[in-house]
């Protein structure tokens, strides 16, 4: 299984996903040149955004809103560890509306072939988003 693969701890992939379709955000980002997939989540709870880097090897960055007096925690996932995390996710994201956004990214970015014009959903491949 691709959770195996990339050293993602496999028992924490469905809650993470989880946390993904409540707080989370999947989409395209851009660099000076090139688009890339990006999954964000930001939110004030420390221990779970910690849990959340960790379980897919990532830092995390602490953030001060001075207007409502209170930190934030953020993580962002870009290019192939997005993937990669996405990849291990979609059975819990394919029926979500984080799974459309998955896949309107990753139609947008072009990471694998449509079948018969159909989305149909995603399958890893090589650590690799495709479409299946």
């Amino acid at each position: 299984m691709l959770a195996e693969v990339f050293k993602i701890n496999q028992a924490l992939v469905p809650w993470a996903a989880g946390l993904i379709v409540g707080e989370g955000c999947i989409g395209v980002a851009y660099s000076r040149k090139y688009p890339y997939l990006a999954v964000q989540l930001s939110m004030m709870d420390k221990r779970a955004v910690h849990q959340f880097a960790e379980t897919f090897g990532v830092s995390m960055q602490r953030y001060y809103l001075p207007q409502r007096g209170y930190f934030m925690y953020k993580i962002m996932l870009r290019g192939r560890p997005a993937e990669r995390a996405v990849a291990a996710m979609w059975p819990w994201l394919k029926n979500t509306d984080k799974g459309d956004q998955a896949l309107r990214a990753a139609r947008k970015l072009r990471l694998g072939p449509w079948i018969t014009g159909k989305r149909r959903g995603i399958r890893p491949v090589q650590g690799r988003l495709q479409f299946a």
